[in-house]
């Protein structure tokens, strides 16, 4: 999360609502308290910032963002290595031209 004063990782969890979260991750972050630091996200951070999950979920996601006027995704497989990313990539590949 970089220094205190400025942090976009902060600032931007900050803004979907969880400040309280926001400065406890980041003292945890600033003490090298990474495992902890990691542990302290919340899955509904997670949830509202990521495509993980089934197929069946990312489609959803992907349709609420087309709607909500989003047209440029980012997406890359956690593990490239292994060729269940990269599938999975080619999949959402499908379901976003499907929109």
């Amino acid at each position: 999360m970089s220094a205190r004063s400025r942090s976009i990782y902060n600032e931007f969890i900050y803004r979907y609502g969880f400040g309280a979260v926001a400065a406890a991750i980041q003292d945890l972050c600033l003490a090298g308290r990474h495992v902890e630091t990691a542990a302290a996200v919340p899955e509904e951070i997670v949830d509202l910032t990521t495509l993980v999950g089934p197929l069946t979920r990312a489609a959803e996601c992907l349709q609420a963002y087309a709607e909500a006027g989003v047209t440029t995704v980012c997406a890359r497989p956690a593990n490239p290595a292994r060729r269940m990313g990269i599938t999975g990539l080619d999949d959402l590949v499908g379901l976003a031209q499907a929109i």
